[in-house]
């Protein structure tokens, strides 16, 4: 897969996963899921443990579309994997 195709792929996992959450209620089983999806997924990177603009921890993972020059930016709760905070 060449390095466009790459990025538009992630671009759409992040804003998938940013309408996912917010319509749906995901069971936690699923969230354990996509979590470990997301570990496979290219270009994703673990920032580890951070604190949401509302004062929660949770763990980021980021993307970093260059294409664009935007990072999207994925915090989730450490103990349930619910999605806390999602920003482009």
């Amino acid at each position: 897969m060449r390095t466009t195709q790459l990025g538009a792929a992630q671009r759409t996992v992040v804003k998938q996963l940013g309408g996912l959450y917010g319509l749906y209620v995901v069971p936690r089983r699923t969230r354990a899921e996509i979590l470990r999806v997301l570990a496979d997924v290219p270009g994703f990177r673990w920032r580890g443990q951070v604190v949401d603009r509302a004062g929660r921890k949770g763990v980021a993972i980021t993307f970093d579309d260059r294409e664009h020059d935007q990072q999207s930016l994925l915090i989730f709760a450490p103990e349930t994997g619910e999605l806390l905070a999602y920003e482009v």
